[in-house]
């Protein structure tokens, strides 16, 4: 069968928003393919509840939390993933921010415009 080729036993992933959403829909593909899964986001009550779905599929699971925004937890998320699987083959990014901004307001930091 052609899903039989596409088994990810062996393989690690590090999936970020990984906690809900259509990050959790990935981790859980990713988890019943046959990978172990680190997922990372910023709340620990969300991270729980999808490690627990995660972890149904029988593989391991490392929930991360860590707010991305930051680069220093960003990297550590990274560091936390590779020290546990040894490596990872897979990389999903699926973290979000929700601006509710009109597009044209939306500035970068350094203060210029994006749009115009």
């Amino acid at each position: 069968m052609i899903l039989d080729r596409m088994r990810l036993d062996g393989k690690a992933a590090l999936v970020t928003g990984g906690s809900q959403g259509l990050g959790l829909g990935m981790a859980l593909s990713l988890a019943e393919a046959g990978a172990d899964v680190a997922i990372v986001a910023r709340r620990a009550h969300k991270l729980a509840e999808a490690s627990e779905k995660l972890g149904a599929c029988g593989h391991r699971v490392l929930p991360i939390a860590a707010d991305l925004a930051d680069l220093d937890a960003a990297l550590g998320a990274v560091d936390a993933a590779a020290a546990e699987f040894g490596r990872f083959d897979i990389l999903v990014t699926a973290a979000a921010a929700r601006l509710r901004k009109p597009a044209l307001g939306l500035r970068r930091r350094s203060g210029t415009t994006w749009l115009r």
